[in-house]
């Protein structure tokens, strides 16, 4: 009864004020509900799913997440020797990112996307895990936070698998599982736990999540889950080492909720 009392006192709260995440990442979405109060009670609806305790195994979990995760490759026009085979190939930067709506916005680490504005040659390509691939049409960056938002045009009768954004933080302990690209190995599944929270650049602008999930080069923006499926953030950094050391960094959702908005409107104004 006290654990029943508590959800519904939590999901009240959240009713009505609303958490930052949420409103940072679905006020753009409000025109296409026929309320306020439409919105409000799918607020309460993840409440309650985050609260209740109701878990899916790891594996049906990932299953359901899948579909929202995706590898990004970013051609930069350039071309290396391959010491290994001695043929030209061309370079290659490799990251990852998860759908944030169903019309082809995808969210991915500001590096990653850095790579794409570095030379008017480059070119990038999005790819899911079905093995759909997308040209990346616009990119746009936030100057502050690892954090940068890509574009993709789909057919009129497509749409893509939107990621959910978890309504209350993880706390230390908890488990977390992220997808990415490690090396290339697109659609690659590591899971740890949540170590601390860290201000591991000194920007001042909240924490970032401390993790032991492996995460190496390919990772970054890739999606990181909590048990429910929902979204807790984005892969940032590790710690500088030879391998992965298990210290590694995952933007927020509550920092990416901070930017999200400004970026979403100069990424939709830009393809207009």
């Amino acid at each position: 009864m006290k654990k029943l009392i508590r959800i519904l006192l939590v999901t009240l709260a959240l009713t009505v004020c609303v958490t930052t995440a949420e409103l940072g990442w679905k006020v753009y979405d409000l025109e296409k509900r026929a309320s306020y109060s439409e919105f409000r009670a799918e607020v309460a609806e993840r409440a309650i799913i985050a609260m209740s305790g109701v878990i899916t195994s790891p594996t049906q979990m990932i299953q359901d997440v899948m579909p929202s995760a995706v590898a990004i490759e970013i051609y930069t026009g350039d071309i290396l020797l391959d010491l290994s085979t001695m043929q030209v190939q061309p370079q290659v930067v490799r990251g990852s990112g998860v759908v944030t709506d169903e019309e082809g916005t995808i969210l991915t680490a500001g590096h990653v996307g850095t790579a794409l504005r570095a030379s008017e040659k480059a070119t990038g390509m999005v790819i899911f895990s079905d093995g759909r691939q997308y040209v990346i049409q616009k990119v746009v960056i936030d100057p502050n936070i690892d954090v940068a938002l890509l574009r993709v045009d789909l057919d009129p009768n497509e749409s893509l698998q939107s990621v959910r954004v978890a309504p209350i933080p993880p706390t230390v302990g908890d488990r977390v599982w992220a997808i990415g690209s490690p090396f290339g190995y697109s659609f690659t599944v590591t899971s740890g736990i949540v170590s601390a929270y860290r201000d591991p650049n000194g920007l001042g602008q909240g924490s970032s999540i401390q993790v032991d999930v492996s995460l190496n080069p390919g990772n970054s923006g890739g999606p990181v889950f909590d048990q429910y499926g929902n979204l807790i953030g984005i892969a940032e950094g590790i710690v500088p080492g030879p391998v992965d050391c298990g210290v590694n960094f995952v933007i927020s959702s509550s920092q990416i909720a901070d930017v999200y908005l400004r970026l979403y409107t100069e990424l939709t104004s830009e393809r207009e």
